[in-house]
Order: structure tokens, then C-alpha cells, then sequence
């Protein structure tokens, strides 16, 4: 086994370890943040938009073009008044705190299996067997995984955005917008393409397979 499986092979245990960690260690923070996509607008008309956000509630804007602002909230959604307004350490709502991460677990899990694969691969090849018929699947089941984690932490993060927007009352400026990133889907076409070039390359080994 060259070194290349075997940096890959590390890499897939640490997405996978960090897959399951993060949600843990996300839940012993008292805050949670989470990532709205708005309609297209300047950042800091955004932020002048919106001053009668709840208190422990603060807006972030990710990058110039304003499309993008991070929200974060360190205490419980309350009443103005409520005793449970100054319960400052009980931080978000637990289960706000684990949404927030699960597009970055459910990332890193697909990055741990799609590590695997790629060190079988490569591992496959460097054996001189490059059309070996697990290669077509491998590279199939890596598309399948591109497009899972993609799709899902997309949807996730629109979801736990619309929850967040909704348990806090913020301002109607701040209307969440669904946003599906095309090149997760570009890197899964091109995994298919690879697919059935191995695909096809097994075919053309076995044909011609015992000609001289």
C-alpha cells in the first residue's frame, strides 16, 4: 500500500471521528449559529434592517455581496420581562444547538466515505487493477454521497433557519431562503463520468482480454 490509501485512509477517520464530535461538543455550547440566506441585498442595509432583534441575538453578514448572514443566539427565545430572559446560561434551545451542526456532520460523514473509496481506488490501480468492477461502483456510490450531503445539509441548514427565524420572531427582513450550491452537483457529475469510463474500460479489458 503506497502512502497515498494511507493519507487518505487517516483523513476518512478523522471526517467520521469529527462526524460524531461535533454534534457533542456542539451541544455543550450555550450558543447556536446558524446560516440565513436572504434575498439579494448590501449587507449593511441588512444589519440597519433589523435593530429590535431579541436580546443575546446578533446578525453577522458572511460576505460583501449581504446574500448571507450568520445569526447566533447564546440565550433561550423568552418573553421581554420573563424570568427566563436572564437565564443567559442556558443558552439556545438544545435542540437548535444540534441542528446547527448537522450539515457539518452529515458533510464530514460523506467525506469519510467518499475517503474510503478513493483509497480503494487507488489502491485498486496500484495493484494494476484499474478496471476492476468494484472501480465503476466506487466512483457511482461517490457521486450518490456528493449529491446526499450536498442536497441534505443544503435543506438542512434552510430548515434550521426557518426554525430559528420562527422560535426567535425575528424581523420579516430576515426571510430564509432556500440555496442549493451547483458544484456539489458538478463534482458528482463528473464522479458518474468516471463511472462509466471505468465502466466501459472493464468492458474493453475483457474483450480483448487473451488477444496479443
Amino acid at each position: 500500500m503506497g502512502w497515498l490509501p494511507i493519507v487518505l485512509y487517516l483523513a476518512a477517520g478523522a471526517f467520521a471521528l469529527w462526524a460524531i464530535v461535533a454534534p457533542l461538543y456542539q451541544l455543550t455550547q450555550p450558543a447556536a449559529t446558524v446560516t440565513v440566506n436572504l434575498a439579494a441585498e448590501p449587507s449593511g442595509s441588512i444589519l440597519a434592517q433589523v435593530p429590535g432583534l431579541p436580546d443575546g441575538v446578533t446578525l453577522a453578514p458572511t460576505g460583501s455581496d449581504g446574500l448571507t448572514v450568520n445569526v447566533t443566539a447564546t440565550t433561550p427565545p423568552c418573553d421581554p420581562g420573563s424570568s427566563a430572559c436572564t437565564a443567559a446560561e442556558q443558552g439556545a434551545p438544545l435542540w437548535l444547538r444540534f441542528l446547527s451542526v448537522l450539515p457539518t456532520a452529515l458533510w464530514s460523514a460523506a467525506l469519510a466515505v467518499i475517503s474510503v473509496l478513493l483509497a480503494r481506488i487507488v489502491t485498486s490501480i496500484a495493484r494494476n487493477e484499474p478496471f476492476a468492477p468494484a472501480q465503476a461502483r466506487r466512483w457511482t456510490v461517490i457521486a450518490g454521497a456528493i449529491l446526499v450531503a450536498s442536497l441534505g445539509a443544503d435543506t438542512l441548514t434552510w430548515a434550521t433557519a426557518s426554525l430559528f427565524v420562527n422560535q426567535y420572531q425575528l424581523p420579516a427582513d430576515l426571510v430564509p431562503t432556500a440555496y442549493y450550491s451547483y458544484i456539489p452537483p458538478a463534482l458528482a457529475l463528473i464522479a458518474l463520468t468516471l463511472a462509466a469510463a471505468f465502466r466501459a474500460g472493464r468492458t474493453l479489458a475483457e474483450d480483448t482480454e487473451g488477444l496479443v
